[in-house]
């Protein structure tokens, strides 16, 4: 007679220790939003495919005649940049920016590529960029673009 509610009492007991045990798990936050890999973009891609990988620019395309270039401006609330130029002795300057500016030739290849630009020729580099890489970031469901990592 005593044993039938000894076995409620423990069946109780695990059952209280398993409710609580689970709900002192704690799991890492789902990342809400798209994730979006990080993309490299090289010296002669063509306009399209820029487009398709980067969306539509924030700023652009703008034809500039003293070049005959047509200029299209990329920018993100974060350094999501990373420029690199390879020098002839073979070193490789690389710089993290939040701006790029991209230039198009009449066939549609990528010309030239810089961070800045001068104020009244843009497409007047005083650096020149081999290859460009988008690192991966996060859209939240309002639009935003937050980093995937904490910024310096």
């Amino acid at each position: 007679m005593r044993l039938v509610p000894l076995l409620v009492r423990r069946r109780f007991l695990a059952a209280t220790a398993l409710t609580l045990l689970a709900g002192c798990v704690v799991r890492p936050p789902e990342p809400a939003g798209l994730l979006v890999p990080a993309r490299v973009i090289p010296i002669g891609a063509g306009r399209d495919d820029v487009v398709g990988l980067l969306g539509p620019p924030a700023r652009g395309p703008v034809f500039d005649r003293y070049s005959n270039l047509s200029e299209m401006v990329y920018s993100f609330p974060f350094p999501a940049i990373r420029g690199e130029t390879r020098f002839p002795d073979g070193t490789t300057r690389v710089e993290m920016v939040d701006r790029i500016h991209l230039f198009f030739d009449r066939k549609n290849k990528l010309d030239r590529m810089a961070y800045r630009t001068d104020r009244y020729y843009p497409s007047v580099t005083d650096l020149r960029i081999d290859q460009i890489t988008i690192l991966p970031h996060r859209i939240d469901p309002d639009g935003r673009v937050l980093p995937l990592v904490a910024q310096p």
